[in-house]
């Protein structure tokens, strides 16, 4: 119909859009400079809604943005330049809510099958991992079909589906998600890689109150105790960037890059990194490394909280639920500040006693001779590949002498049986039609 209506035009003729290659907002003076800008010719604009746009005036167009960004300043929201992927999406957020139940029997039905075979990794002295939500005295056979979408090419197109299903059904029961997601991760490090991608996409670029359930989830894959449990905490706190060069930042540097045009959600990483640290030795041990890294972090929020004076609105504000951007001071920050101070307290009193010890510490076999604190028992368990040989349980300064339960217990585990029985795979490949 185009090149029906368009026949009689000239080569030249049309309208003419200018735009600026380095993705800054609209600016009129800098677009009759010419510098940095390209036009293009566009035609099919003059027979669509978007021909509204290019009818104004270019004055009148740099009215309409400049009163936009400015509106959009007052409200505390960020205008974002960044390009846009296409989800692929055939539904709105609201629209997805009605799936699920369809996620939870997807997930239901893999964590029903026998997945040892996709395993990426020898699971070692921590033994195979059993799914928590269903205890299936028979394990299925993975169909072809279905991992394709789990394990395969399609793989990528469901873990986002689920990821962002998990953001969007936060109000709903997600434990059976949970789970499958951790039952897939154990062991396997492209699946790892693969979700944790999604989950980074997730508190990089959605709005800071709906990051609740994400962190959440995070929280279960940070913690899962296998061989690849350092290398997860790698990926999600330092950031990884693909072949291609594109980045997925770690939580670090999404501190660190929205303390002012994004502070609640800079708070948001903090408090969930302090919540991981309490939570896992391992995590803790990992991130202490490079103190660096979290004393900057610890100074931000020590000065956002001693920027404003304390209300006594504040206590009842959330940094969590709000869609506002800027940093509130409540007593949940307070508290969030104290522990981070006090883990990094910890850290430097640590490496005092280390240099206080001697060599009597570094030849340590795992029992502690002087007696002095539990953390001199575990001899350089804060290295790197230490955390990365024993699971998070061994390395916890309470009680050494209790931790050999867990691991004896985690190493008895026993694999569970395989069997051809296909009984669910036909519902199972339909439901991912449903999806895909």
């Amino acid at each position: 119909m185009i090149e029906q209506a368009t026949k009689d035009l000239a080569p030249e003729d049309g309208v003419y859009v200018r735009y600026r290659l380095d993705g800054s907002l609209f600016n009129l003076r800098r677009l009759q400079a010419h510098t940095k800008t390209q036009e293009r010719l566009i035609r099919d604009l003059l027979f669509a809604g978007d021909a509204a746009l290019v009818a104004h005036t270019e004055q009148a167009l740099q009215r309409i943005t400049s009163c936009f960004a400015e509106t959009s300043n007052l409200l505390g929201l960020e205008v974002s330049l960044k390009n846009t992927e296409d989800s692929g999406r055939r539904w709105s957020s609201i629209q997805a809510r009605e799936f699920a139940h369809l996620h939870t029997a997807l997930a239901l039905l893999i964590l029903n099958c026998d997945i040892r075979v996709y395993q990426t990794h020898e699971c070692g002295e921590y033994g195979e991992r059993k799914p928590v939500t269903v205890l299936p005295h028979l394990f299925l056979k993975m169909s072809p079909d279905m991992s394709r979408f789990v394990f395969g090419e399609e793989s990528q197109r469901y873990v986002k589906e689920v990821v962002l299903a998990v953001r969007e059904l936060a109000g709903g029961n997600l434990l059976s998600l949970f789970d499958m997601l951790v039952y897939c991760c154990y062991c396997n490090l492209n699946f790892s890689k693969m979700l944790l991608k999604q989950v980074m996409l997730q508190y990089t670029n959605v709005p800071a109150s709906e990051l609740k359930p994400i962190f959440s989830l995070l929280t279960e894959l940070l913690t899962l105790e296998d061989p690849l449990q350092i290398t997860r905490l790698q990926i999600v706190i330092d950031g990884i960037e693909e072949e291609n060069g594109k980045k997925f930042e770690g939580l670090t540097t999404v501190i660190r890059q929205n303390q002012q045009s994004d502070s609640r959600r800079s708070y948001q990483c903090i408090k969930f990194l302090v919540a991981l640290m309490n939570k896992s030795t391992v995590a803790k041990d990992f991130l202490l490394t490079t103190p660096s890294k979290w004393q900057g972090a610890v100074n931000w929020l020590k000065k956002k909280m001693t920027e404003h004076f304390w209300s006594s609105t504040t206590a009842t504000v959330s940094n969590e639920d709000s869609n506002r951007k800027s940093f509130q001071r409540t007593q949940s920050a307070q508290y969030t500040l104290q522990e981070a101070t006090a883990l990094l307290t910890e850290r430097e009193n640590h490496e005092f006693n280390s240099i206080g010890s001697g060599s009597g510490a570094v030849g340590s076999t795992g029992t502690s001779t002087s007696g002095s604190t539990s953390n001199s028992s575990t001899g350089s368990g804060d290295t790197k590949p230490a955390a990365e040989t024993k699971p998070a349980s061994t390395a916890e300064g309470s009680s050494s002498s209790s931790t050999s339960g867990d691991v004896s217990t985690t190493a008895t585990l026993s694999c569970p049986p395989q069997n051809t029985n296909t009984t669910g795979k036909d519902n199972l490949n339909k439901s991912m039609k449903v999806l895909f």
